[in-house]
């Protein structure tokens, strides 16, 4: 049996849209806004800090584990970082 852990970019990205929209906000700002920051719920989901609604569990933010939970994603997804910086400065940083 399918669950939403399966496709968690495509919930992780309707959850962002859900959070990010507002009645002054283009869809293509949206659509930008949501490149940016999907990974980032994406890790709240996969570590637990937050449900497929979006709604914290337990009633409060457990910033600890939402902490460890976006290390390890970034960790495991380091074109996150890449698709992150893109959407936010237009390209990738250098390192060096």
């Amino acid at each position: 049996m399918r669950t939403w852990s399966d496709n968690i970019e495509a919930v992780a990205r309707a959850v962002c849209a859900k959070r990010l929209a507002h009645r002054d906000t283009s869809e293509e700002q949206l659509a930008a806004e949501v490149d940016m920051w999907w990974h980032l719920i994406a890790a709240e989901l996969e570590c637990g800090v937050i449900d497929e609604t979006g709604e914290y569990v337990g009633g409060e933010i457990d910033w600890k584990r939402k902490m460890d939970g976006y290390r390890d994603w970034m960790r495991r997804h380091p074109g996150s970082r890449a698709v992150w910086e893109t959407a936010r400065f237009g390209a990738p940083l250098l390192r060096g």
